[in-house]
């Protein structure tokens, strides 16, 4: 089995996972978002900050995609940035569906750390 073959293919899991999170919103129930609505009071900062991180992550995808070299170090950086991200958005409810999807994207996340660091794909970044 290739293994930059199989790398590819997580990045593009990765990408697929996150096209469904995004499609998920349009369909959460009305009692979710009256849940969130009462709970949350995002503000417009944290708003930008989480757009901003999602446009680097995007681009992050394909450096890792076409085996660029600091995609690697930038993809740990916006996996901490994520996390830390996620304890300032406060309580949240979701769906089953959009619970399952976001398990899924912390599972292909964590994957392709391993992938990046414990697996000989490590040295197509030099």
């Amino acid at each position: 089995m290739n293994i930059k073959n199989t790398f590819k293919k997580l990045i593009l899991l990765d990408v697929g996972v996150v096209i469904l999170m995004l499609i998920s919103l349009f369909y959460e129930s009305e009692e979710v978002i009256r849940f969130n609505e009462e709970m949350n009071e995002f503000s417009d900062t944290l708003l930008i900050v989480a757009a901003i991180w999602m446009l680097i992550y995007s681009i992050n995808l394909y450096f890792l995609y076409n085996f660029k070299k600091n995609g690697k170090q930038m993809f740990l950086v916006l996996f901490i940035l994520g996390v830390v991200l996620s304890l300032f958005g406060g309580p949240t409810a979701s769906d089953p569906i959009m619970y399952t999807i976001d398990g899924l994207s912390w599972c292909t996340e964590a994957a392709i750390l391993v992938f990046l660091y414990f697996t000989p794909i490590e040295k197509y970044f030099k």
